[in-house]
C-alpha cells in the first residue's frame, strides 16, 4: 500500500460506483480521502468498504450537497489539507413522481454547492473536478448516428422544460449536460477568486474524450486532473 500523503481529497457521493472506483484508485495512489455521503447507514457502509484504508479514508455526512455550509466540517476536520475537490454525486434515479424536484434540481443544486463550499471554505484547494458522461453529449433526437466523431462542440440540447415533460431516462441524460452547462455558466458568472493562484480549476472529463472508452482510464484522468504536482 501507498504511503499517505500530506495531501486530502474530498469526493462526493462516495456510495456511487463511479465515486468507489475513484477513490480506491487515489486511496493506492497514497492520497488521503475525505468522502460525503448523505447519512449514517451509508457512511458506515463506505467506512467497511475501504477499511483496509482506515488511516487514509473519511466520511462526512451532508445530508443537502446544495447548501454550502453543510460541508465546512468536511473541509475543516482533516489533519492534512484538502487540496483537490472531485463531485461526483448525482441522482441516478428514471422513475420518479417529480423530475425537477428528484432530479433535475439535486444535480445543479449539489453542483454549484460543491462550488460554493470549495471557494468559501477551500483555502487549499488547486483542483476541482467535475465529472460527466457521454449523455451530456448525445443528441437523443439523432439517435445512434452511427460512425459520427462526437467533439467538445457536442451537447445534449434537451432543455429544463422538455427534461420534465419528458421524464424517466431522458431527464437522467439531461441533467447531466444541464449540470455542466450551470457550471461553466457559473464560472462565467461569477468569476471566482482562483484557488492558490491557479489560473483555472474547474478542469472538466468530457475534455479527455479517452476517458469514456473504460473505467480503468476514467479513474487515472481523474486522477491526473486533481493532482496538483
Amino acid at each position: 500500500m501507498a504511503i499517505p500523503s500530506d495531501k486530502t481529497l474530498l469526493v462526493t457521493g462516495a456510495n456511487g460506483f463511479i465515486a468507489q472506483h475513484i477513490i480506491k484508485q487515489a486511496l493506492d495512489r497514497g492520497y488521503n480521502i475525505q468522502a460525503t455521503v448523505r447519512s449514517v447507514e451509508v457512511a458506515d457502509k463506505v467506512h467497511r468498504i475501504f477499511s483496509d484504508y482506515s488511516f487514509q479514508f473519511s466520511a462526512v455526512i451532508i445530508s443537502d450537497l446544495s447548501k454550502k455550509e453543510l460541508y465546512e466540517p468536511g473541509f475543516a476536520n482533516n489533519p492534512h489539507p484538502i487540496t483537490g475537490v472531485i463531485h461526483v454525486a448525482r441522482p441516478f434515479k428514471v422513475a420518479v413522481a417529480d423530475v425537477a424536484a428528484d432530479i433535475l434540481d439535486p444535480a445543479l443544486g449539489g453542483a454549484i454547492g460543491a462550488l460554493k463550499a470549495t471557494r468559501q471554505y477551500g483555502s487549499s484547494v488547486r483542483r476541482f473536478v467535475l465529472t460527466s458522461c457521454f449523455v451530456a453529449m448525445l443528441d437523443l433526437g439523432k439517435r445512434l448516428r452511427p460512425g459520427y466523431t462526437y467533439k467538445e462542440k457536442d451537447w445534449n440540447p434537451m432543455t429544463r422544460e422538455e427534461a420534465i415533460q419528458m421524464g424517466g431516462a431522458a431527464a437522467y441524460c439531461a441533467s447531466k449536460a444541464l449540470t455542466e452547462r450551470t457550471v461553466w455558466n457559473w464560472m462565467e458568472a461569477e468569476k471566482p477568486p482562483l484557488f492558490a493562484g491557479l489560473y483555472q480549476f474547474a478542469v472538466d472529463i468530457r475534455a479527455s474524450s479517452h476517458a469514456h472508452c473504460r473505467l480503468d482510464n476514467s479513474q487515472h484522468v481523474i486522477c491526473d486532473a486533481v493532482a496538483d504536482d
